[in-house]
């Protein structure tokens, strides 16, 4: 059995009623990425995995290419997080890969085609040929904004979308500062999400505001215990534990959490993960691509803490998650079908 992807069809019999099939994927090693490091379309899976991309087959799940290493160079990325992540994501032609200071392009198959370099903002996505959407970091007096805005092709901006409280060492900051405002390209419209009135912004291709999607999101109150969950993240987790004596006084809870946890767009459809939780189960509200209710569900998606889901996406009627196994110590990727 070869080591580099190890294959395992498992069928289970849960309370989803859905086969489940589980890809052990030995060679992946860092693939929790700012955002969710899944891409899937036709044949390929394209998983962010720390300061590269790899490549697999979406029919026998064998590792195909692996894009992108560590360097300045063409086609190398210094990654953001003390050089250890980039992002990426996908174009009709292109994987798009963001990394510090510059936005590298390469064909589906690979091939290095051309980099874009900027000093002004992070995490950048196409939209068309007239803009990019990325983030820059903001203080207003004593309070840190993480900022989305769009940008024209030299990186000037042109306007900002949304913001979003980031943690803060002087002043009150919100605790869910973890989920940015997530803007999706998809079609000829750019979907932005705004975490705590729950609307999902639309533009055009000229960067005019459309009809936004609105949903009439259920309120999920906030209990200590859920305080205290949160709080314990904060004093346990590795890149804030040692501030923690510091901000635990300015972590501002409010009474609810954000309508919205997370979103994708996929066959037409508007997936928005909400902060629902039921075991290992969280609740998706559907949407058509105009807004239209269309059901709720729970997706098996694991929590990696209080504030953060494993990575995930979904594609062609099939949910993929990728969780990573203590036994094994490998990164196994679940594979749903939808109902």
């Amino acid at each position: 059995m070869k080591a580099n992807c190890i294959v395992i069809l498992v069928f289970l019999l849960s309370g989803f009623g859905w086969g489940d099939k589980i890809v052990s994927m030995s060679e992946l090693i860092n693939p929790e990425s700012f955002s969710h490091p899944i891409n899937v379309e036709n044949d390929k899976i394209f998983i962010t995995d720390g300061i590269k991309v790899l490549v697999y087959s979406s029919k026998d799940f064998k590792l195909i290419n692996s894009i992108g290493k560590p360097g300045e160079g063409p086609g190398e990325f210094l990654g953001y997080d003390q050089g250890r992540l980039v992002t990426s994501s996908l174009t009709s032609e292109n994987i798009v890969v963001s990394s510090m200071n510059k936005m590298t392009f390469f064909s589906k198959d690979g091939k290095f085609l051309n980099e874009k370099k900027t000093s002004n903002g992070f995490m950048f996505i196409t939209f068309g040929t007239k803009f990019v959407v990325g983030y820059s970091t903001v203080a207003e007096g004593r309070l840190n904004l993480s900022c989305l805005n769009l940008y024209d092709s030299k990186f000037t901006k042109v306007m900002e979308l949304a913001r979003s409280s980031q943690l803060s060492l002087q002043a009150k900051f919100s605790p869910f500062f973890f989920h940015r405002p997530k803007p999706i390209v998809y079609g000829s419209k750019l979907y932005v999400s705004n975490l705590n009135t729950g609307i999902i912004d639309v533009y055009g291709m000229e960067g005019q505001k459309l009809k936004p999607i609105i949903y009439d999101f259920e309120k999920i109150k906030i209990t200590n215990a859920g305080k205290k969950k949160i709080r314990d993240f904060y004093k346990n987790d590795l890149r804030i534990k040692q501030i923690y004596h510091q901000i635990k006084n300015l972590i501002d809870f409010p009474e609810y959490y954000p309508f919205i946890m997370d979103f994708h767009i996929a066959d037409d459809r508007i997936y928005i993960l909400t902060y629902k939780k039921e075991e290992n189960t969280s609740e998706f509200v559907i949407l058509d691509i105009n807004g239209k209710f269309i059901n709720k569900i729970m997706l098996p998606l694991p929590q990696v803490n209080s504030l953060e889901t494993c990575p995930y996406t979904i594609y062609n009627g099939k949910f993929y998650m990728l969780e990573f196994d203590e036994d094994s110590e490998m990164w196994n990727l679940h594979i749903n079908d939808l109902k």
